[in-house]
């Protein structure tokens, strides 16, 4: 009410009074507006000399697998965090299971359809990270494999069947040229060339002709495969100009952006092996072009972004350290026809599955036309191999061959020829090398102790022999027509017959025939059986134009060991010019 007064009794001082407050009143506002603003910036703004804390990480955002499959998630810990204690676990027990490797790493196991995360806890929760897991069905592995015979020979056997037995759905198709280089295949692809295939689907094999680009195009591939020349793949430089234009080309062509590219090793020559090549790259030294193809092959694969490396070298290699030795050739450079191929295949399917589905392929049951040792050797040598794919391992528990009980059988068949075929009361002997072994069956299929080895070899196949026989071997015309042969006066060929018992006897008949040679009727081609074991017999054929006749010898007893050795060679009748002799058929018969 005072105030009411003064107001009213002096207004022109009450005026006066009134804009002196306002401007105090503004004025005051101003500041307290300022103090709060740079309050609250201190607040929000960091401090300039306080970084924020490190922080655990994973290698991977998501995970994604089919069942079945297998990943490894690794964590990196911050210095200071380092000695806490961490837990993994997974969300969903049902959907993948986990397998802690160490404290910074973690195996999962994709189980079942779905999706689920994986928790990286430290004790006190302060820390947790986590990571997707996206679980699909299994579907079809489907691998393509560019390269020449040597692709052949390790994938298109054993390979589909090694995978088949783990309950692994694989298509493989192998386009191939024999002796291509990476530079033939450059110029076959810019030439839009057809290859010849062969394609492994549901167990069925085809041969389909198609160009690069068309095979590159036909499926949402897996694996792409690719292998250089045997003779330059211990020769970096031969890698270095036509590797990046094949690998840009089916990466931009590739329909699957995820494919992962694989590098197929190459082996090494048998040591024995003659060739004016294997002189001129690796001065005839079988131990030198190993080394050169394993430090190539991992100067290759570290280079130029490889996703796998299959160390078919190093396994063929390392069985060569067993006591099967060096014979892992057919001809010097091309894989055996049995356990070579089957180690092959080994080193192929350790290096795909091993990781991606934590299998081990020495507990494998599959071994195709190997013996027992053979496939476990084989096994081993491609396990080792994964393992440590540039340097040797020595088998030294494969130094012995076991002894197999002795067995007794019927009768049993063997052809020599370069044509395998699926008679089951035949055994077809295909390699011409020496070293080559191979289990023997009788004609019932059943299992025998009985081996053949090729101790000294033959020159060459020959397919001029009859399609019709008439003679005790019932012999069908794939076995007649079909033979070994070699030449020269004074040159023999040794085959040796082991795991028989040493107090039988036994009869041996023999086969050979040149039936559809053109020669004049007083040319000669009679060949010569020369049986060692307890004792010493010979028997002799007439090969020209022959389809009724056969050579026995009826009773002959092995050495103390079980064993008979036969000497094939040109008989001294033998005139025609080339001393040619032959192996076609025979078959070995316990005298009861």
């Amino acid at each position: 009410m005072n105030f009411l007064m003064k107001t009213h009794l002096n207004p022109t001082s009450t005026r006066k009074k009134s804009k002196l407050t306002f401007l105090m009143t503004l004025l005051t506002m101003a500041v307290i507006f300022i103090s709060c603003s740079k309050k609250q910036s201190e607040e929000t703004m960091p401090l300039p000399d306080m970084a924020q804390p490190p922080q655990v990480s994973l290698n991977a955002e998501a995970v994604k697998l089919q069942t079945g499959q297998m990943a490894i998630v690794y964590a990196t810990f911050p210095e200071e965090q380092q000695n806490l204690d961490y837990t993994w676990r997974i969300e969903d027990a049902s959907i993948a299971d986990i397998d802690v490797l160490k404290k910074d790493s973690v195996k999962i196991r994709a189980l079942s359809v779905g999706t689920t995360r994986l928790y990286l806890e430290s004790a006190d929760k302060s820390i947790t990270k986590n990571v997707g897991i996206t679980v699909t069905a299994q579907g079809t592995i489907k691998l393509l494999c560019i390269g020449n015979s040597y692709a052949d020979d390790t994938v298109v056997r054993n390979l589909y069947e090694l995978a088949q037995e783990q309950g692994i759905d694989l298509l493989i198709e192998v386009i191939y040229q024999g002796g291509t280089s990476l530079l033939d295949h450059w110029n076959n692809l810019q030439s839009n060339k057809a290859y010849s295939c062969y394609r492994i689907e549901k167990g069925v094999t085809t041969r389909p002709s198609q160009t690069f680009k068309e095979a590159l195009a036909k499926e949402h591939w897996d694996y792409i495969s690719i292998q250089q020349l045997s003779r330059y793949s211990g020769k970096y430089d031969s890698y270095e100009a036509q590797l990046p234009p094949i690998l840009d080309f089916l990466k931009k062509n590739a329909t699957n952006p995820d494919v992962k590219y694989v590098l197929h090793q190459t082996w090494a020559n048998q040591a024995d092996f003659i060739s004016t090549v294997f002189e001129q790259y690796y001065g005839s030294d079988q131990s030198r072009m190993y080394r050169e193809i394993a430090a190539t092959s991992k100067k290759v694969y570290e280079n130029f972004g490889f996703d796998v490396l299959v160390p078919t070298g190093t396994s063929i290699q390392n069985a060569r350290t067993s006591a099967i030795g060096d014979f892992y050739t057919r001809d010097g450079y091309h894989l055996q026809l049995s356990y070579g191929r089957y180690t092959g295949a080994c080193a192929y399917f350790q290096a795909l599955f091993g990781n991606l589905y934590g299998l081990d392929i020495r507990q494998s049951k599959y071994k195709n036309n190997s013996s027992d040792f053979e496939a476990q050797v084989g096994r081993e040598a491609a396990y080792q191999a994964v393992l440590n794919p540039y340097a040797i391992t020595e088998l030294t528990a494969y130094q012995e061959v076991p002894v197999s009980p002795i067995l007794s059988f019927d009768k049993i068949k063997i052809s020599f020829s370069g044509t395998s075929t699926t008679y089951p009361d035949w055994n077809f002997m295909t390699s011409l090398a020496s070293g080559s072994l191979l289990d023997l069956h009788d004609i019932t299929g059943g299992e025998t102790s009985v081996k053949l080895k090729m101790v000294k070899g033959f020159k060459g196949n020959n397919s001029q022999g009859p399609a019709t026989t008439t003679t005790a071997l019932d012999m069908p015309s794939v076995v007649s027509k079909n033979s070994f042969f070699h030449e020269g006066s004074g040159t023999s060929s040794i085959v040796e017959i082991s795991g028989l018992n040493k107090d039988k006897r036994y009869k041996f008949v023999f086969f050979v025939s040149s039936a559809n040679a053109v020669a004049p009727d007083d040319i000669n081609r009679e060949t010569q059986f020369e049986l060692t074991g307890n004792g010493t017999s010979t028997a002799v054929l007439e090969s020209s134009r022959n389809t009724t006749n056969v050579a026995s010898i009826a009773e002959m007893q092995p050495d103390k060991d079980g064993t008979v050795s036969i000497r094939f060679s040109a008989s001294p009748n033998n005139t025609q010019a080339n001393k040619y002799y032959y192996a076609c058929a025979m078959a070995i018969e316990e005298v009861k």
